[in-house]
């Protein structure tokens, strides 16, 4: 909401352009397009953290209120649906926005969307600027594998695979998980940023360390390795000190991920 330009206001040249007044109402009256909630000013950081989660309801409410007035002045009904800045989100956040009559809340937690899907905590697929009409078709096309019969309450993922399962919920991963030397590596993002997981990363010594009790340490550490821009991680090492229990399903080709 505070991000919107004034028509003809100069915008910097080496960012993304934001949309007008003018231009928002354009796309609205279309009926082709309809315009959600990203927060009025809470697209930021308070001590290391997005604000929305520092945030107390009433505070968010408020913030949700300037929103409004911004929709009203340009025209727009109250919006109905919240893309949670930076995807992050907790209890407070997500029942302010049910106070203020949301119905749609989206993460960035990729995949796709289902009739079952919770709706205040929905996946999302980025579309880049560069996207071609091949590549969206290309996004938009479900090829998820079928999840196995009876892991349905358990973290699912497969060497190969970019599809992993959570709670029996398809979530996509880029790059796919792969074996290096009999260990089975997945993206660090898949377990920060879609199950939520609290770890240090170091990038300058590609490293991860978190704060557990784990064989006798108080902090364990290891290093991550690179693979097409991302950092990978071991899978049993980082789940076992997130408490889970890890197995692997040779008939199947899958590793689990369970809370005893």
């Amino acid at each position: 909401g505070s991000k919107i330009v004034e028509d003809g206001q100069a915008q910097n040249p080496n960012a993304i352009a934001k949309l007008s007044f003018n231009q928002i109402k354009e796309m609205a009256d279309s009926g082709l397009v309809e315009f959600g909630n990203h927060t009025f000013d809470a697209h930021d950081f308070i001590n290391g953290k997005p604000c929305l989660l520092s945030m107390c309801k009433d505070r968010i409410s408020l913030d949700f209120e300037q929103v409004n007035e911004v929709f009203d002045e340009i025209g727009l009904l109250k919006p109905r649906s919240i893309a949670y800045p930076y995807g992050k989100f907790n209890d407070v956040s997500v029942k302010a926005a049910e106070t203020n009559g949301y119905k749609l809340g989206f993460t960035v937690s990729k995949g796709f969307v289902y009739q079952d899907s919770p709706p205040m905590t929905l996946n999302r697929i980025i579309i880049p600027p560069d996207t071609t009409p091949d590549k969206f078709r290309a996004l938009l096309q479900d090829d998820s594998p079928a999840l196995p019969a009876g892991f349905e309450k358990s973290v699912i993922v497969s060497p190969g695979s970019d599809t992993a399962y959570v709670m029996g919920r398809p979530l996509l991963l880029e790059p796919a998980p792969v074996i290096v030397n009999g260990v089975t590596l997945a993206p660090l993002d898949f377990f920060t940023e879609q199950l939520g997981w609290d770890v240090i990363w170091d990038p300058i010594l590609y490293q991860v360390a978190m704060k557990v009790a784990y064989e006798g340490q108080a902090l364990l550490s290891f290093t991550a390795y690179p693979a097409e821009g991302k950092a990978m991680v071991p899978i049993r090492t980082l789940a076992e000190a997130m408490g889970y229990e890890v197995k692997w399903h040779q008939k199947e080709k899958i590793v689990e991920l369970k809370k005893p």
